[in-house]
């Protein structure tokens, strides 16, 4: 890459350090015209963003990774399509727990032990599920055997890439939408790796800046929103009864990101805290996501 922009400063008569200065402008051009991809990108936490950078530097895997999906969910669809659709939710649901497929498979002909291994699932899930393996043993076999196939050939995808780069996409694929969104726009996703590459501590102060200042846009739209449903008790129960529904029927956990008090990329001093809810065991990446649901 280095030398690429040497021989392009030859041509055109320029420094690297101009045709650098002018990849930062287009880079920021770019970022405007997907200014909400940006944003959701920024809001991950600092591992994560980092994975981001790392990974876009390989966009050919990313391309990679979104071809070998398209093959997998459409070989899981043909697997299940057949079924009603409560037993296609519940074929969606069980791959949503890392291992618990394998798990069933392996424990298929004890049913105490299969019980067990679903025990991770919502309790008002389980019964359906348990049905669904004791009858379709055969399609979970299959199902398995995708998964194994799918991880395979991606751990051989990025078997040649250095160390770091093999772990940001590990990272990457527990966060499907992420590698969705890099793959929205490759020119940006592009970029974004050459400029990382040749300018890494630039590219993480911006990520940086941007964090604080939409991680603050969120804490203030939060608090109006907050506002708002104290001074509506319709608002607030219809709330309550919705959160306790969702709990009941999928589980959640938050994370609690707060030490947003950094002044080293920024020209204010405000200390304030913002909750980020990560809800685990989304769908995995392979399989994609229900093709009946809303999106």
């Amino acid at each position: 890459m280095r030398t690429l922009f040497f021989l392009i400063a030859l041509l055109l008569g320029s420094s690297p350090v101009l045709l650098a200065q002018t990849d930062k402008a287009l880079l920021g051009q770019l970022a405007e015209e997907n200014k909400k991809s940006v944003e959701a990108l920024a809001l991950y936490p600092e591992n994560t963003r980092l994975a981001i950078l790392e990974s876009a530097k390989y966009p050919e895997v990313l391309i990679k990774m979104k071809s070998a999906q398209e093959k997998t969910s459409a070989a899981f669809r043909t697997l299940i399509e057949d079924y009603p659709r409560s037993t296609q939710e519940v074929f969606f649901d069980l791959t949503r727990y890392p291992g618990l497929i394998a798990d069933l498979v392996a424990r298929r002909n004890d049913r105490d032990a299969t019980w067990q291994a679903l025990q991770v699932l919502p309790k008002a899930k389980r019964d359906n599920a348990l049905g669904v393996a004791e009858r379709q043993s055969n399609t979970l076999a299959k199902i398995n055997d995708l998964q194994r196939t799918a991880q395979g050939v991606f751990e051989n995808m990025i078997a040649p890439y250095p160390a770091p780069a093999q772990a940001a996409f590990r990272q990457l694929l527990d966060l499907p939408e992420v590698i969705d969104i890099l793959n929205e726009d490759l020119r940006f996703t592009i970029l974004v790796g050459d400029v990382y590459q040749e300018n890494p501590a630039w590219v993480i102060h911006k990520m940086d800046s941007l964090n604080l200042v939409v991680a603050r846009q969120h804490a203030e739209e939060l608090d109006q929103w907050k506002s708002a449903i104290d001074n509506d008790p319709q608002a607030r129960e219809e709330l309550r009864s919705a959160a306790r529904e969702y709990a009941g029927e999928y589980g959640y956990t938050d994370e609690l990101y707060d030490v947003y008090n950094d002044d080293l990329y920024a020209d204010y001093d405000v200390e304030y805290t913002v909750v980020e809810h990560y809800y685990h065991y989304n769908y995995p990446y392979w399989f994609g996501y229900p093709w009946w649901a809303p999106q």
